[in-house]
């Protein structure tokens, strides 16, 4: 039996922008889920990364990944989530992720996509992604 709660949040850095958060009832061992964070707004010139924080409490296992859709951009987010059990992920460098990525001006509706897999026993575990947004180029 799969009984994990699995609340996500998403914010960003820029002044203004409202959090985004969702809780998701994981009830088999594999699934996916969208979160809308809703339209983020990009004065200038910036450089992007993903950061992400988890804890949880209870008996289970969880291994999540996903994808953050930046307007037509999509930063894949490997192991984002890793919970008794390994995650494996290919060694190299994602920009979005371990490294800053240029993101030019406008306006971007932002998505969350999480695909998950060997869940298994009960709990709740939190997941909270932050966008770190700063002006400027990677140059």
């Amino acid at each position: 039996m799969v009984e994990i709660a699995l609340e996500v949040s998403l914010k960003t850095s820029i002044p203004g922008f409202p959090e985004a958060s969702k809780t998701i009832s994981v009830s088999t061992s594999t699934g996916s889920a969208i979160l809308e964070a809703g339209r983020l707004v990009i004065p200038s010139p910036s450089r992007l990364r993903v950061r992400y924080v988890n804890t949880g409490s209870g008996d289970y296992a969880l291994v999540a990944g996903g994808v953050l859709r930046l307007g037509d951009r999509e930063i894949p987010v490997p192991c984002m989530i890793a919970v008794s059990k390994p995650c494996f992920r290919i060694q190299v460098i994602i920009p979005g992720v371990d490294e800053d990525v240029e993101v030019p001006p406008g306006s971007y509706d932002i998505l969350l996509v999480l695909n998950w897999g060997e869940a298994s026993g009960r709990g709740v575990h939190k997941l909270s992604v932050e966008l770190d947004v700063k002006p400027g180029s990677t140059e």
